[in-house]
């Protein structure tokens, strides 16, 4: 019997991938032996330590990655019911406010951060170089390697950001109730063109860059998942809600405050405030705040 190759896609310069949907028996997973059997294939090892019983597949999508890598990304109906909602009346809840920071990732309510890494940043330096060795490489199959080489740094990149903000997200919902974080423009933020927060940064001119380095989106949708998988709550803050401008103390807003003030005082009640710090104050009040007046009520 002829063994089965791999995918071979037709088109040149387009997302490589097909997609498979379930009809009778075409599509069949095995999650003891770890392998799946896909129309005109034979069965294919996977890696996954997942186990889902009772598994309703509707389509199975195949793709490869620029670094030559195959995954099959399986649709299927999710029959686990979710949480029910977090009593917001309990006296003892656990409330979190995230201000997102540019060099941290974000600072909470008592000025601590996460261990934030900016991968892009990290190997930027080594991107330039292949990007340079490609240009300037007389030969196309010395081209093609450079080019796999360069797309292995950028899957890594990929890879180092999603494992921090899965991390990150699970902790969070699993050690708080309610999460206070901003609605953010992040792509009004990427036009930004002045870099004042990375004082040590020779690349004042690309805060696009530590912008999207970030992944704040990302990490937010999964942070809203996640809390609705498991009952939690997720606020966010209007976009024009000054928080970082704000006293947290007795609610003066200072409209003097410019990016550059990493601390101010408040002159009307003589506070002192770190920035961030301050502003994840503000957006964890704005939760305890309606929960007193409903309350109130």
């Amino acid at each position: 019997m002829k063994r089965s190759g791999y995918p071979k896609f037709k088109k040149k310069n387009q997302k490589n991938s097909f997609r498979v949907v379930k009809t009778a028996e075409n599509i069949k997973i095995d999650f003891e032996r770890r392998k799946i059997k896909l129309p005109k294939i034979t069965w294919i090892s996977f890696r996954d330590n997942r186990v889902i019983k009772d598994i309703k597949i509707h389509s199975v999508t195949v793709s490869m990655t620029p670094t030559k890598k195959y995954f099959a990304s399986v649709l299927y109906e999710d029959q686990t019911p979710d949480q029910p909602q977090i009593d917001l009346k309990i006296k003892d809840l656990k409330v979190k406010g995230l201000d997102m920071s540019l060099v941290d990732f974000f600072v909470d309510e008592n000025g601590d951060s996460p261990m934030f890494r900016h991968p892009y940043r990290e190997f930027e330096l080594k991107i330039k170089k292949l990007q340079k060795m490609i240009d300037e490489a007389p030969q196309k199959t010395q081209r093609q390697k450079l080019r796999l080489r360069l797309n292995s740094v950028y899957e890594h990149i990929v890879n180092i950001r999603k494992d921090f903000i899965e991390k990150l997200s699970t902790k969070l919902v699993r050690e708080n109730d309610v999460i206070c974080i901003e609605s953010l423009s992040l792509k009004d933020m990427a036009r930004f063109k002045k870099w004042e927060e990375r004082k040590d940064s020779t690349d004042k001119n690309n805060h696009g860059k530590s912008v999207n380095d970030l992944g704040w989106y990302m990490f937010t949708q999964r942070l809203k998942a996640k809390a609705q998988e498991q009952g939690k709550l997720i606020v966010e803050a209007d976009k024009w809600f000054a928080s970082s401008k704000t006293c947290s103390r007795c609610g003066y807003v200072n409209r003097d405050l410019v990016i550059s003030d990493r601390t101010w005082v408040c002159p009307q009640c003589g506070a002192e405030h770190l920035r961030d710090q301050n502003a994840a104050i503000n957006l964890m009040n704005i939760f305890t705040a309606g929960t007193a007046d409903s309350a109130s009520e």
